[in-house]
């Protein structure tokens, strides 16, 4: 089954108690390259239902999930440690004075990682928050980052996000993906999209591929990167964050 993503940093979105610990699960789910199956890098997933860790603010719950990203990473082997990560994030958290510290190069290099790794994925901004999010993601891109834009074609998104910020990736919203070899609509929804895309020179992302038959249509479309069950489930990592490092207080 794919995994419902969750945006550390929204609104309502606090920790919870557990024990006196702080725990964070987390999915790595591969991103494909349908020419020849090779992975361009993971998706990270905080898995739903998870928000458990130290309790305060917002930004508390930013911190830790992070924290548990990074140390994840530095856990694997040193091919994987390679790859690249897509790190969703809340636009709100984006925007947050403290934001420049979350992922500066030190803190990076602190877990063997740089900036062109680290692809940071948000979800379209609304118009009170496009102005500020278009100031931080130009500082980030400065640095080296690369930024993906996620739920493209979902209800809620307009594409104007797409066009103004001009991420490096889309990730096309599952609910296009699914059943796309049998629905005509949602071919032409999808050309639309991979158009616009291209007009903002981003990549395309099919998300959730569940099938052959979809993967084929997709190929047929001139799509060439894809996540989903198709490619086997993703890998989890659950991490005990214990105290933090001084960089993120």
């Amino acid at each position: 089954m794919s995994h419902p993503r969750t945006y550390p940093g929204n609104d309502g979105e606090r920790p919870s108690e557990n024990s006196g610990r702080q725990i964070c699960t987390l999915l790595f789910q591969p991103v494909v390259n349908l020419s020849d199956l090779s992975i361009l890098g993971f998706e990270i997933i905080l898995e739903a239902g998870d928000h458990s860790g130290p309790q305060g603010s917002r930004w508390d719950s930013v911190k830790a999930y992070g924290n548990a990203a990074l140390s994840a990473i530095s856990a694997f082997s040193r091919e994987l440690r390679k790859s690249r990560y897509f790190l969703p994030i809340s636009t709100e958290a984006m925007t947050d004075p403290h934001f420049a510290d979350l992922l500066s190069p030190e803190t990076l290099q602190d877990y063997g990682l740089d900036s062109s790794q680290i692809l940071l994925q948000l979800v379209e901004p609304g118009p009170e928050e496009r102005r500020d999010l278009e100031r931080t993601l130009r500082r980030c891109v400065e640095q080296g980052f690369n930024v993906a834009m996620d739920e493209v074609g979902a209800e809620e998104s307009t594409m104007r996000g797409v066009l103004s910020i001009s991420p490096h990736f889309v990730l096309v919203d599952r609910d296009i993906i699914r059943g796309l070899d049998t629905d005509v609509g949602k071919r032409r929804f999808l050309t639309a999209i991979t158009d616009i895309s291209h007009r903002a020179d981003c990549k395309p992302i099919a998300s959730g591929v569940a099938s052959f038959e979809e993967m084929e249509v997709l190929l047929d479309m001139g799509l060439r990167l894809a996540w989903g069950d198709l490619w086997g489930m993703a890998e989890r990592t659950t991490s005990e964050l214990g105290a933090y490092p001084a960089w993120w207080r």
